[in-house]
Parts: C-alpha cells; sequence; structure tokens
C-alpha cells in the first residue's frame, strides 16, 4: 500500500512540533500558524487545489487550519518553559492530538473521494 504524501506532510509537521516541544527544533510561532507555509497547506494550495470541488476537500481545509491554530499554543507554552502543558497537548486525550485526528481522518475521506474520480492523482508517492 503505498502512504499518501498529504498524510505523511501532516505526520512530518507534527513530528517537528513535538521536537521544539523538547527543544531539538526550533520553531517560529508566526510561521506556525501560516498554513500556507507547511507541506500540507502547499499541497492545498497547490497540487491538491484541483480536488477543490470534493466534498472531502473543505473539511481537510478547516481541520488543516484548526490543527495550526492549536499549534501556536502549543509553540507560545513550549516557548514559555511550559513544556508539560504543551506534551499534555500532543498526548492521547490533548487538544492538538484530537484535532490532528480530525485532520488525518478528513484528509483519508478525501483520499477516498480522490480514488473515486476518473483523472489520474500525482498525489501518491511510493
Amino acid at each position: 500500500m503505498r502512504f499518501w504524501v498529504p498524510i505523511w506532510a501532516h505526520a512530518k509537521w507534527i513530528a517537528a512540533l513535538r521536537e521544539h516541544i523538547y527543544g531539538g527544533k526550533e520553531l517560529d510561532r508566526t510561521l506556525v500558524d501560516r498554513t500556507d507555509r507547511c507541506e500540507l497547506g502547499r499541497w492545498l494550495r497547490g497540487e491538491g487545489a484541483r480536488f477543490g470541488h470534493l466534498p472531502a476537500f473543505a473539511e481537510v481545509v478547516a481541520a488543516h487550519e484548526a490543527v495550526h491554530r492549536r499549534a501556536v499554543t502549543v509553540v507560545a507554552l513550549a516557548d514559555a518553559g511550559r513544556r508539560l502543558e504543551a506534551e499534555a497537548e500532543t498526548a492521547a486525550g490533548g487538544e492538538l492530538r484530537r484535532r490532528s485526528r480530525v485532520l488525518v481522518r478528513t484528509l483519508r475521506r478525501l483520499n477516498s473521494q480522490i480514488v473515486g474520480t476518473p483523472e489520474p492523482v500525482a498525489a501518491f508517492s511510493a
């Protein structure tokens, strides 16, 4: 089975956010707030925009924005030295984790709708 690029991009971004919490990677809060600066955001505005007519596309955009809004809070917590609170956001019951799961579910729904379209999809990678 192939791994869909947008889901992979989101997973990488969440990993970078976790690295920031633990001090392994520096993230700029103003850039974290920009939904057009991450790989998934660039895909949504670029190659993925051709699927804007599909019902799940708007849901993905909204879920993506919700993740970024919460991520700004997480970065602020980490930057203020409140690492335990930032970590809790990425834990199973955390709000960022919840929003991330919603995004992944909507991305999967979009993927199903894309696969059901007659046009070829270049959004898959090996």
